[in-house]
């Protein structure tokens, strides 16, 4: 991702550099959230494993929705370019 020269909206390449490393952590956050509710729900209504595993998937799908959303934004920032 090289910023054209003289358009004066460029960010820095940190910045750049720390969009990309948050995509990362959205797909931590976005599994662990997932699991969480699941184990909340399996002790809550004792039907260990199920929501456990019925949620890690929906966390899994989550995370992925958030990178595919931010691979579309970088491509769309690249394009204005």
């Amino acid at each position: 991702m090289i910023a054209a020269v003289g358009t004066g909206d460029e960010r820095p390449a940190w910045a750049q550099y720390l969009s990309n490393a948050s995509i990362g952590i959205e797909m931590g956050a976005a599994l662990a959230v997932g699991m969480g509710i699941g184990w909340f729900l399996d002790r809550t209504f004792g039907t260990k494993p199920w929501c456990l595993v019925i949620f890690t998937g929906f966390g899994i799908a989550a995370g992925f929705l958030n990178v595919i959303r931010a691979a579309r934004k970088a491509a769309a920032d690249e394009d204005q370019l």
